[in-house]
């Protein structure tokens, strides 16, 4: 659960695809080099090259972590991944974040981290805008305000 909320990334592929590395250059924010990526639904503009994301603790603190768990369990396709972890994770999430009426998941935990980031990262030049979707499909402003405000928990 931790991986998952310190980079954003989905179960199966913090479990199964993620490859992650120390950046060869010093970028503007702590960050590792991430690849495979899942859902990307072959959309235009979409990089299936490796590419920086930032991490919300000591980069190679992440990576440490990430190696010991992979050195634990792994899974032999994004399918078994998500049916192996998703009522640990589920109840999991819920146990730590789910207070009062709020009843949180783990696809939240990706929300959460694309508002932190946002918050702590993002160029003084550009709205929280620039970093939450470069996806065609929330391009438009209607897209645009729906992509803010899932961020926005």
């Amino acid at each position: 659960m931790a991986l998952m909320a310190l980079t954003g990334r989905r179960p199966a592929e913090i479990f199964f695809s993620a490859k992650f590395s120390l950046p060869e250059k010093k970028q503007p924010f702590p960050a590792l080099i991430f690849a495979g990526q899942l859902k990307t639904r072959y959309a235009p503009g979409t990089s299936f090259e490796p590419y920086p994301i930032p991490v919300l603790a000591a980069p190679k603190r992440v990576l440490a972590a990430f190696e010991r768990l992979r050195s634990i369990r792994t899974y032999p396709d994004a399918q078994r991944a998500h049916i192996g972890t998703k009522d640990a994770l589920n109840n999991e999430v819920k146990l730590a974040f789910g207070q009062g009426d709020l009843s949180w998941k783990p696809g939240h935990l990706r929300s959460a981290y694309g508002a932190i980031c946002c918050h702590r990262f993002k160029p003084k030049k550009h709205d929280r805008r620039h970093l939450l979707s470069r996806d065609p499909r929330t391009q438009t402003a209607a897209g645009r305000r729906r992509a803010v405000r899932r961020a926005e928990l």
